[in-house]
């Protein structure tokens, strides 16, 4: 677990056009992407957690996006903010080392002190993040525990049981790191 300073680049690529449910056309834009710097915690599972979930013929990349859902879902409980003050990204392979990582940051430039209060706290929001998760009566997940509202991935790739898994391999005895890297680089379109 680290925390530290992040570049988060956004890009908006276009929107739809919704009757209801029904999407009844989606329009391209064009517009420059929007970066800035903020403050973020991120964490890289152990190998042994995406082992374990793909032994049981899950999909990590699906259970890291819910992960990533479900703990900016419950951060508003243990830190005064909501849930749209956050952003999040999550990979199964990130970066030059290829390792799977979730980003949560404060969805301002410089950041505001939420990710940074939730880093404090991090057992403690692994453990609300998974009892919710196991908890919710869903069969694939839902807007109860692990899509978003604000996901710039249309809630794609979500499973829900791998998201309970990793949820609790980082409720054991989450590792802190006592030196966060100075900046990581972070793109997303507000996932």
């Amino acid at each position: 677990m680290c925390f530290g300073v992040v570049e988060v680049t956004e890009q908006y690529t276009g929107y739809k056009i919704k009757r209801g449910d029904t999407i009844i056309g989606v329009e391209h834009l064009s517009l420059p992407p929007l970066t800035f710097r903020t403050k973020a915690f991120w964490l890289n599972p152990a190998p042994e957690t995406e082992q374990h979930v793909l032994k049981e013929n899950l999909d990590f990349a699906g259970g890291l996006h819910g992960a990533e859902h479900a703990l900016i879902a419950l951060m508003p409980l243990h830190v005064m903010c909501d849930r749209w003050d956050i952003g999040g990204l999550s990979s199964a392979a990130y970066g030059e080392k290829a390792e799977p990582v979730i980003f949560v940051y404060d969805g301002y430039e410089g950041g505001i002190g939420l990710a940074e209060k939730a880093y404090e706290i991090l057992p403690d929001l692994f453990a609300t993040a998974h009892a919710l998760v196991r908890d919710c009566r869903c069969d694939d997940g839902c807007p109860s525990c692990i899509y978003s509202p604000k996901c710039g991935n249309d809630n794609q790739p979500l499973d829900k049981i791998a998201t309970t898994l990793i949820l609790r391999e980082l409720c054991r005895e989450p590792v802190i790191s006592e030196s966060a890297m100075d900046t990581v680089s972070s793109e997303t379109a507000s996932s």
